[in-house]
């Protein structure tokens, strides 16, 4: 037999079956897994990662832009309000002297308020209200010289009420709070709790005060017909709204509901409660958006496999994934 016939070997003449998916596969690498689960998540992430990022960032721009577009919006009519707000005594007369002067100086020293406010009274048939934060201005109609004299007192003592509660500040902060967050239909729902309770808690000052309420009624709707709503300020407490005056009516003559203002430890009290609610809930938001900014990091770690040669090309599924140098998976 000579060397050449030595060499050869004699296979059978069947042929072995061979799968598809056998002979996708690379040559078998003692000590590598290919099929290991946690190396193809590994790779795929690395793999898809850029994707992510900029899919994300796309997202991200969207979402700001829809928010920006309607803030921008509300924000130049915010500004325009605040303008309209500092400048609508410019039509008005500062009162000094006569009797509503003496009755508002009379109110001013038993409510026990020391601020500097200015009485003033417009030639249009506006609606009392009350504007300025940092300079409170009660701006009262000029038909007011003509009202009777329970009217005159319980006008100046609503409005009164309004300035010592502050109420023109707390409502410039509901709107600024709706212009950030104009998308959440609970903050508009606030502000709006926010004028209703503004409005109450005056009228309960006025009952308070020792004012039936009948007549008090009869007086919101005279003031209501004798006035003009379309005059009024949207930043400013005026004491009709359209909107809210049936209610209020219908709140002066609820038994169940009680008028007496509430106690300054009572207030203390809620605000404190208020505050460790919304220190909590802030907290959980902040761990769970902890956890999700770490659980959306990429994983990108290389993929290590044990006997692997350098520069070998890895197959997987097809797909070319790469090679390995030095022990360690390069993209």
């Amino acid at each position: 037999m000579s060397s050449t016939d030595s060499d050869e070997v004699a296979l059978p003449s069947g042929s072995l079956p061979v799968t598809s998916s056998e002979s996708s596969k690379p040559p078998a690498v003692p000590g590598s897994n290919w099929d290991d689960p946690v190396a193809t998540t590994s790779l795929d992430n690395t793999l898809m990662s850029p994707l992510m990022a900029a899919a994300s960032a796309a997202w991200d721009g969207f979402v700001v832009l829809v928010w920006a577009v309607p803030f921008v919006l509300l924000a130049v009519l915010f500004a325009v309000r605040v303008h309209r707000s500092r400048h609508f005594g410019i039509g008005s007369e500062l009162i000094t002297s006569g009797q509503c002067f003496r009755l508002f100086s009379e109110l001013c020293q038993r409510l026990r308020i020391r601020r500097k406010i200015d009485l003033r009274e417009h030639s249009r048939p506006i609606i009392p209200l009350t504007c300025g934060m940092f300079q409170p201005t009660i701006v009262l109609p000029e038909l007011a010289n003509d009202w009777d004299q329970p009217m005159q007192p319980s006008v100046l003592l609503h409005e009164l009420t309004h300035i010592r509660r502050r109420d023109v500040f707390w409502l410039l902060v509901g709107r600024l709070a709706c212009t950030m967050y104009w998308f959440h239909p609970l903050v508009w729902f606030a502000l709006r709790q926010l004028r209703q309770c503004s409005e109450h808690a005056c009228d309960a000052a006025v009952i308070d005060a020792g004012e039936r309420a009948s007549d008090y009624a009869e007086q919101l709707l005279e003031v209501a017909r004798l006035c003009n709503a379309s005059h009024t300020l949207s930043l400013s407490a005026a004491m009709v709204d359209d909107n809210s005056l049936q209610h209020r009516v219908e709140s002066l003559f609820d038994k169940n509901r009680s008028h007496a203002p509430i106690k300054r430890a009572t207030g203390v009290m809620w605000l404190l409660t208020c505050s460790a609610v919304l220190a909590v809930v802030a907290s959980l938001h902040s761990v769970r958006m902890t956890r999700r900014n770490r659980d959306r990091q990429p994983q990108n770690k290389p993929w290590i496999a044990k006997g692997c040669p350098n520069g070998l090309t890895v197959w997987k599924h097809s797909r070319c994934r790469g090679k390995f140098k030095q022990g360690r998976f390069l993209a």
